[in-house]
């Protein structure tokens, strides 16, 4: 690359929005992912490289669970298939992403407020019938553990 156009690149930047971080924690002894709503540093973009996430690295990220925050309900383990990952809506299959399945687990929905945002026509409404009727089935999976209380 040319220097004039190395300089101009190096004020180039990206606006966003940092969600939060992941980072190693330590749990009963063991090490283990986590997620921080926050960010500890901040470092400008020269020299450094962007990495998109691919197969498992994306499908641990998007099916993460933070042990710490798990609610702890005898039927927590189970987890719904409800889409696949796609970054754009131009699914490429050459991303390798095409077959990263996202689930969620129907217990941590359990008392919680949720949202589901979408572009159109990608499924928000299918994906809302699949949370409820996966939250609603938990009480028959374990006809001792997910009962209602009379």
């Amino acid at each position: 690359m040319d220097a004039y156009t190395r300089k101009d690149l190096s004020f180039a930047g990206v606006k966003c929005r940092v969600v939060g971080t992941y980072y190693l924690g330590e749990v009963k002894g063991k090490l283990a992912l986590h997620f921080g709503g926050d960010i500890s540093n901040y470092y400008p973009n020269r020299g450094l490289k962007v990495y998109k996430p691919r197969d498992a690295a994306l499908a641990r990220i998007v099916n993460f669970r933070d042990p710490e925050r798990t609610l702890n309900h005898p039927l927590s383990h189970l987890e719904v298939p409800v889409g696949r990952v796609r970054y754009a809506s131009t699914d490429r299959s050459a991303q390798g992403v095409d077959s990263v399945a996202v689930t969620v687990a129907p217990a941590d929905l359990l008392d919680q407020k949720t949202a589901l945002f979408g572009m159109t026509r990608t499924g928000k409404s299918n994906t809302a019938k699949i949370i409820a009727k996966s939250v609603f089935e938990l009480r028959f999976e374990d006809a001792q553990k997910g009962a209602l209380d009379s």
